[in-house]
């Protein structure tokens, strides 16, 4: 049968067949189909060992079922996290004009000296310190907090990104670093793509042990032959355990790394969250360069301005700046600018820093009372922290404080285990599975974030739970 002739006020294309109503009939066996071709099969990319290797953080593997039942709208108290209260940040907003930025902080992208002073103190500034950097006036701070040894600043774009420089500027695959028994598994992660392993060494309440610092590096030195290694510490407001390392205890350590040939790798996010007088730093004890300090802007200014600097010999800080050209190249000039404007004025700068301090003494207060109040010293013991944002809660109520998580959700808060932050943590591909690991009684409970009314609820929820499993 013939297709039906077709009748359209518009003219059909060349070979085009159009149908103007159900009145219109086609035979589909001389009308051509045009079939629309297979999709071509996904591109599957193959990833270098370094991106086969990469893993969730343990700490969002443990608290995934916490943040699932907030994002479906639970009442979930979090004591989980780390970041600082937004109230307590000094850069809160920005305005970028003619007057408030130089233009400098817009278009330093790659020096890695640092922005130029602000417009709007140009005037007030002599002519001989106009061209005054970042890293100049970074370095000022650091000889008055530290001392005046053979170091030289460079700013860099945050701690974390800093930590990985100087993992690959002092170490190779194969190396192994040596960490505190427990530590921010941050820099844990940073290690095994990299072909890096870590060594834990044993700690107390003043940090880690000379002793077992000594032993793991001479049961090193049998193995693998003498050569230049890293010990990774974070001397105050420890993340997790909140120890502060006193005076008497740096100097007990560095001498260990001094007669072993070890990097002292400092990282001291929360030196400025001491609340007593604070202790001199590594760096400050440091007599022939083996000391990298890493300080950050994240937890006084604002995490987001991803700033920080590095203090250290005059030739790792070259070395540094050339990696950075090849790879982040510098910190936003903005960042730079924000964190020059609070230094600039040191009453600002200090009148900041007491505020912050004292709000964040206030709180570790009021969570010290809670847990006195609500807990039992037979349901679970801590340590008051001198310095940062963390308690370090050991529970004795289970052998693993993993095991509680279900019940903590379930309760309404969130807490992060302390196997996250072991050593050990994520030593085999199973790393997610955790079965590496010794039970750990631990929880890291934090006062940096969220309202008095939430910190005392949050520890209300963990004392039900733990009391509930007291009596199970």
């Amino acid at each position: 049968m013939a297709a039906t002739k077709v009748v359209t006020p518009h003219p059909a294309r060349k070979g085009e067949t159009v149908l103007n109503g159900p009145e219109d009939r086609v035979d589909f066996k001389t009308t051509a189909l045009v079939v629309p071709a297979k999709p071509p099969a996904r591109f599957e990319m193959r990833f270098s060992f370094l991106g086969a290797s990469l893993r969730q953080s343990p700490i969002r593997h443990f608290t995934q079922s916490a943040r699932d039942a907030m994002a479906a709208g639970r009442d979930v108290v979090t004591l989980a996290g780390g970041l600082p209260d937004e109230s307590l940040l000094h850069v809160q907003e920005m305005s970028i004009n003619g007057e408030a930025v130089d233009g400098d902080a817009l278009l330093d992208g790659g020096s890695g000296r640092g922005v130029k002073m602000m417009a709007r103190r140009r005037d007030a500034v002599p002519p001989g310190e106009r061209d005054e950097s970042a890293d100049d006036e970074l370095l000022r701070v650091q000889r008055e907090l530290h001392g005046e040894g053979e170091f030289g600043v460079c700013c860099t774009c945050g701690n974390t990104d800093a930590l990985v420089k100087t993992l690959e500027l002092l170490t190779e695959p194969g190396d192994t670093v040596l960490v505190e028994a427990y530590t921010w598994p941050g820099f844990l992660s940073m290690l095994g793509p990299r072909r890096r392993r870590a060594v834990g060494v044993a700690i107390d309440e003043r940090g880690a042990l000379p002793r077992a610092l000594d032993a793991a590096l001479a049961t090193l030195e049998q193995e693998e032959g003498p050569k230049q290694r890293l010990f990774y510490t974070i001397p105050t407001g420890h993340n997790p355990t909140g120890m502060t390392v006193d005076l008497e205890r740096k100097k007990q350590l560095y001498d260990v790394c001094r007669r072993r040939g070890v990097v002292v790798l400092e990282d001291d996010p929360y030196y400025f969250l001491e609340f007593n007088d604070p202790s001199a730093s590594f760096l400050s004890l440091d007599t022939d360069g083996r000391v990298v300090r890493l300080d950050s802007a994240a937890k006084i200014v604002a995490p987001g301005l991803r700033l920080g600097w590095a203090s250290a010999s005059p030739a790792f800080v070259e070395k540094y700046r050339l990696f950075s050209e090849g790879s982040t190249q510098f910190p936003s000039g903005l960042s730079q600018t924000a964190l020059l404007h609070l230094l600039t004025d040191r009453d600002k700068w200090t009148a900041h820093l007491r505020h912050v301090v004292d709000d964040y003494r206030r709180r570790r207060d009021l969570l010290a009372d809670a847990l006195a109040a609500e807990l039992d010293p037979a349901l679970a013991t801590f340590q008051l922290p001198a310095s940062g944002m963390f308690f370090w809660l050991k529970q004795l109520v289970t052998p693993d404080a993993a095991d509680l998580q279900d019940d903590f959700v379930d309760a309404g808060v969130a807490v992060v285990p302390g196997r996250c932050f072991r050593s050990t943590f994520g030593a085999d591909k199973a790393r997610d599975a955790d079965t590496s690991v010794d039970p750990c009684p631990y929880l890291r409970l934090t006062f940096a974030f969220g309202q008095d009314h939430h910190i005392r609820t949050g520890v209300r929820r963990v004392a039900q739970v733990l009391k509930r499993r007291a009596n199970a």
